[in-house]
């Protein structure tokens, strides 16, 4: 997700937002003081859906394959500054 911040301004992914600056900080606060738990709680996730997956209880396929599987590993790897 790209994110840049002008003039009170957000933009998303192109789609522009006003946002007081108050706010802005207080979102950047939160998500900050969360990103700890939100890196474990996604990890852990990532592994029970795969272990699960792989056990056959849940049909065959191959989780590595799935992009909500890549794009969570991708998260994490960019969570721990690796590329």
């Amino acid at each position: 997700m790209g994110e840049q911040m002008i003039n009170n301004m957000i933009e998303v992914d192109g789609i522009g937002f006003f946002v007081p600056p108050h706010t802005k900080r207080r979102i950047d606060v939160n998500a900050i003081s969360a990103a700890p738990e939100m890196y474990e709680a996604l990890y852990e996730l990532v592994s029970m859906y795969v272990r699960m997956i792989n056990s056959g209880d849940c049909g065959s396929w191959d989780p590595e394959t799935d992009t909500e599987v890549i794009n969570a590993r991708a998260a994490l790897r960019k969570a721990r500054g690796e590329t």
